[in-house]
């Protein structure tokens, strides 16, 4: 079992999906776990959509205050993948910041980062999961 674990959906007004699944640990003070998402936007009235995932947490933080869990998290070695056109971009960077609001919602953002290529960033209001079953905080 995850010490937290976020799993939400954001669609806004102008057809911008973003989705996201986090699911990190501490295990011997080293963080451990996964990202993987899915970005879909229309730019110039052409469809963009692009996955991402990643195994390599380099920082891990899950905390409980006042009763909202909250998860922060960042990978490196993150794989970006334009489903339009097959490009892929690797040794990108992911970050994600992520706290409960409601049961079945976060407030939040998540950002995929690569050296040579795009910059997607979504935040707001998320209809998902976050849970926190352990507080814990470890990096690289």
């Amino acid at each position: 079992m995850s010490d937290g674990f976020v799993s939400g959906i954001i669609i806004n007004s102008l057809d911008t999906i973003g989705s996201v699944n986090v699911a990190v640990s501490c295990t011997d003070q080293f963080p451990d776990g996964s990202i993987s998402g899915i970005v879909q936007f229309f730019r110039n009235s052409q469809l963009q959509k692009y996955e991402f995932g990643s195994t390599r947490p380099v920082s891990v933080k899950t905390t409980n205050s006042n009763t909202s869990p909250h998860v922060n998290t960042s990978f490196k070695n993150v794989v970006l993948k334009n489903v339009i056109d097959g490009t892929i971009s690797k040794n990108c960077s992911a970050f994600l910041t992520a706290t409960g609001v409601a049961p079945d919602t976060w407030s939040g953002r998540f950002t995929v980062t690569c050296p040579n290529g795009p910059r997607l960033t979504i935040f707001g209001v998320f209809e998902g999961i976050i849970q926190v079953n352990k507080q814990v905080n470890c990096n690289v």
